[in-house]
């Protein structure tokens, strides 16, 4: 039997819990509905960020480096903790650096057309480059910044659509659920790991 995610499920309560309150206010429920239900929120985003917690206490040594690095080499560009969740999302943090289906490369799964078209490469050379970028995760980094930056300044800075467009290019209004769970990774990420530490 497959496990929930229990990051899902998160998303689902906020979400209904957002509709009772609304519908709640609506009806003139009163404050003390308004009370615990609030109560109630509080509650569960405590027990919540627990369960969120436990996601990334699970991580090996390896994938929390490269969650650091990954943080390291986007902070510049305030994208730190964005291309973390990506390298999460993508590689399971270099787990899976290969996507053969997809053509996808590396810690941030690059794709090989992606490669071809920012550094202007043919086809042979653009195999070499995705060869390299299978472990040279700063080069990996600097692909999906660019593709990042381009994307945000493509869509006047909604971080959700660029993110969109990270996994689907021209399909990115097919990928809103992508750039729903980077953004739970990135919740998760900035929650969970201890600040200050170098690698």
């Amino acid at each position: 039997m497959k496990k929930q995610d229990p990051t899902n499920w998160h998303m689902i309560f906020w979400i209904c819990l957002g509709v009772i309150l609304k519908r709640l206010i609506q009806v003139g429920a009163g404050i003390a509905l308004l009370v615990v239900a609030l109560t109630l929120l509080i509650g569960n985003k405590a027990e919540a960020s627990v369960m969120d917690c436990d996601s990334v206490s699970k991580l090996s040594d390896t994938q929390v480096y490269n969650v650091y690095k990954s943080y390291e080499r986007g902070a510049k560009d305030d994208l730190g903790y964005t291309l973390a969740a990506i390298a999460w999302r993508e590689s399971s943090l270099g787990k899976y650096r290969v996507n053969p289906t997809t053509s996808d490369y590396g810690l941030y799964h690059i794709n090989f057309k992606t490669i071809k078209r920012i550094d202007k490469l043919d086809y042979y050379p653009a195999i070499q480059a995705a060869q390299e970028v299978v472990w040279d995760d700063d080069e990996g980094a600097r692909y999906a910044l660019t593709t990042l930056k381009w994307n945000l300044n493509h869509f006047k800075s909604d971080w959700r659509k660029a993110i969109a467009m990270y996994n689907g290019g021209k399909k990115w209004r097919e990928k809103a659920s992508y750039a729903a769970d980077i953004a739970i990774k990135v919740r998760i990420l900035r929650t969970c790991l201890p600040k200050g530490v170098k690698v």
